[in-house]
This record gives structure tokens, sequence and C-alpha cells, in this order.
């Protein structure tokens, strides 16, 4: 959408797309009609580079270094504009690990490809807003789901509710079995989607952002402007309600163009209080790194 909207304003865009063009947005029924809309009016105007991942910023000459199907390409540019999307981050309680935990965006991908089977027990854990999209989703495919409960407010349903509750910890042997939440009894479940966004901040950082550590589960949260004029819109800049995106960049790109500085980011919700993570909590999956390894290396001096 914003490239388009570029386009129209008589820019010349080159768009960079590390997937194909339309994202995760092809995933969601109700967005495909728009989606597919915006990908012809932007093969129309504005060269595509599918399956090309940018992965580095580098200045004087401004210039981004991607890598795609035909291997190293730099594209060198006047300014950026940054529509990296999120990502699911998953709550720092012990048993985070077990399989069957996933996050929104893999429940959405997994519901468009038919591949959640009908008999299992499906609870969520998550904000309102990712929240209100398991359930569109679940809707959209048919899915039951057993539960709903969150830190804060949830959205109403005919699903139980469980709100301003706190998950504790993930039980089961070799899967999930049950969710253990504060002041509330067990809840079984073989599958727990948890909504909770990170924003892709990895462009934002390597060219001039602060970051800061926010709300619980721990999320990175760019903060200001970077070193050029740069836009930051969809999912990277916060906005993770999936109402009317296409409009919001359109009107965060005439706002650019209008003031030829960089937009403020505008964030869907407020972070909330950040909280201790418990010791035997994954802080990163791949690299089997436990919260208790991280306090015991700045023990250590690091």
């Amino acid at each position: 959408a914003a490239a388009e909207a570029l386009a129209v304003a008589g820019r010349r865009v080159v768009l960079v797309e590390a997937e194909k063009l339309g994202g995760l947005a092809l995933a969601r029924v109700v967005e495909r009609a728009v989606v597919a809309r915006l990908i012809g009016a932007v093969r129309e105007n504005v060269p595509c580079l599918e399956h090309t991942l940018c992965v580095g910023l580098y200045e004087n000459p401004r210039r981004a270094l991607c890598v795609g199907p035909a291997g190293n390409l730099v594209v060198q540019f006047r300014e950026l504009v940054v529509a990296t999307g999120a990502y699911d981050r998953l709550p720092t309680v012990p048993g985070n690990d077990l399989p069957g935990i996933i996050g929104v965006r893999a429940f959405e991908r997994l519901v468009a490809q038919r591949a959640i089977p009908d008999a299992i027990s499906i609870g969520v854990y998550g904000l309102a807003t990712e929240t209100r999209r398991v359930l569109g989703a679940a809707v959209d495919a048919g899915i039951a789901i057993a539960f709903i409960a969150g830190p804060g407010d949830l959205p109403e349903t005919s699903v139980r509710r469980l709100p301003s509750t706190q998950l504790i910890a993930v039980q089961g042997k070799g899967g999930v079995q049950r969710v253990v939440l504060a002041d509330a009894e067990p809840l079984d479940c073989d599958l727990l989607v948890t909504g909770f966004s990170q924003p892709a901040y990895e462009l934002q950082a390597q060219y001039g952002c602060a970051m800061e550590l926010r709300s619980d589960p721990p999320v990175v949260w760019p903060v200001g402007n970077g070193r050029a004029p740069m836009l930051v819109v969809g999912e990277a800049a916060g906005w993770f309600e999936r109402e009317a995106q296409a409009e919001r960049s359109a009107r965060a790109v005439a706002r650019w163009l209008d003031s030829r500085s960089s937009v403020p980011p505008e964030w869907t919700h407020a972070p909330g209080e950040r909280a201790s993570p418990h010791d035997d909590a994954f802080l990163c999956l791949c690299e089997d790194v436990r919260v208790r390894d991280v306090r015991a290396a700045i023990a250590d001096g690091y």
C-alpha cells in the first residue's frame, strides 16, 4: 500500500519483498480481495523484487544489501520505507519450549493451509488485539476455541474468557497438556496459541533508531528516528490492528511527503509493565538459552 501511494505521488519506488507480494495477509480470508487489488496496482507501477531479503543498510551512499534468487544485489536509495511486519513473541514462563505452543501468525498460516486437526483442544493466551485475530481466523476455518485468557481485557465472545490473569507455566510431557494461570484452575489444551507481537525492528536499529525493552513478555520497541528520512508502516510500526491497514499506510505516506521528515510510530496499544521472567523460561529456543543462563553470565561479569 505504501509503495502504491508513493508511485501515485510520482516517486520512483523499488519494492523489496522477502516472500511473495502479499505476505501473511494472503492467509487472511477477509483481506484477500484488498491485497489482490494492491498487488495488481503495485506490479503495474513499481519494480518488485520478490523472494529478496534486505540484510543490511549502509550510508554514504545510502544503499541496501539484498539477497535474492540471482544472488547479491545492492539497491541505492534516497529515502527508506520499512514495512517488515512483526513476528510472534513467546511468554517467558516455564514450559515455553513445549511442542504445541505457537504464535498468532503461525496459527493464521496453519489455519489457511487447513493444517490444524478438528479434534484438538485449542487455548489462547494473549493481548486483546492478537486474541481477536485468533478468533477471527478460527471462525473463518470453522475451528472451535476452548478458552481465551490474557493479562488485560479480552474481546467479547461466547468462548470461555479469563481476562486480567497471568500465565504462570505451561505443562505437559512431549507436548502441551495444560496451562497454569494465576488465581484459576489449570486448563487443559492440546495447542496453546500465544498472542504477543514483536515489531521487526532490525532494519530500524541498523538505521539509527534507539531500542527499548518493554512489556511482558519482553518486547523490543524501536524509538525515535533513523539517520536518514525513514517511514515505518504496518506492523513494523506497531499497527497490530488488522483493519484498514492499507488506508492507514497511504495516509502515513501523504503526511510523510508533506512534512519531508519521519513520521513518529503510532503504537496500537501501550506496553504494560515489564515482569521478571522465570529462571526456567527459554529466552532463545534456537540456541537453547534459558533466563538463568543469561543471569549467570551477567553475574560472572559479562
